[in-house]
Parts: structure tokens; C-alpha cells; sequence
């Protein structure tokens, strides 16, 4: 997802201390069993969530909110993981979102 806000790192990249910079914020799991949240802007991950799972992170999926993080486990279970807003800042509207992935990356990526 793309956001708009805070980290601080953003707001110093973007100049004018407004949070005019689009980052983004990813999530990888893997089958170490540890969810990790990724700012683009930062060096290091945002959050590091250990023992969450017994087995393999099989999928993780954004919630509709951007702030949701859904995630499954091959054991079985499932959890979800807010992310407040002044930790990644705000998820970007659809339309704008759609907008930075056909800037970057072409019309048929913003097409989904």
C-alpha cells in the first residue's frame, strides 16, 4: 500500500515537512514463522512479530482499513495485526494509488 504521513523520514525526504511523499509499506512472512512490516523510508523494519505462528506464514493480505494486516499460518490459525496510523501514516485513496502504480510501473499495473 502506499501511504502519506508520518514516518518522520518521509517528511524531511519530501522538504517540506508536510508528508507530501508517497512511501510504501509492505509485509513479508515466511516459513521462519515471523511477520515483518516494512516502511519503504526506513532501514529497518517497522515491526519484527515473532511466536505469532507454530508453522509456515502462508499468506498476508492488507485489509480494506490499509491498517489491517491479515495473516495465516500453516498450523491453522490466523491473526491480524493493526498498524496505527502515526506508525505508517495514512493509505493513499484507491484512485491515487492507482495512479502512482501506472507512473512507476505502467497502465497495466494500476489496472490490478
Amino acid at each position: 500500500i502506499f501511504t502519506r504521513g508520518p514516518p518522520a523520514a518521509a517528511e524531511a525526504a519530501a522538504g517540506d515537512g508536510g508528508g507530501g511523499a508517497a512511501y510504501s509499506v509492505c509485509a513479508l512472512g515466511g516459513q521462519d514463522c515471523v511477520v515483518s512490516v516494512w516502511v519503504t523510508c526506513q532501514p529497518k523494519a517497522l515491526v519484527v512479530v515473532r511466536d505469532l505462528f507454530k508453522e509456515d506464514v502462508l499468506d498476508l493480505s492488507w485489509a480494506a482499513d490499509g491498517s489491517t494486516l491479515l495473516c495465516c499460518s500453516m498450523d491453522g490459525s490466523v491473526a491480524a495485526i493493526q498498524i496505527e496510523p502515526h506508525e505508517v501514516g495514512t493509505p493513499l485513496p484507491p484512485a491515487e494509488q492507482a495512479a502512482r502504480l501506472s507512473q512507476l510501473y505502467g497502465a497495466a499495473a494500476a489496472a490490478g
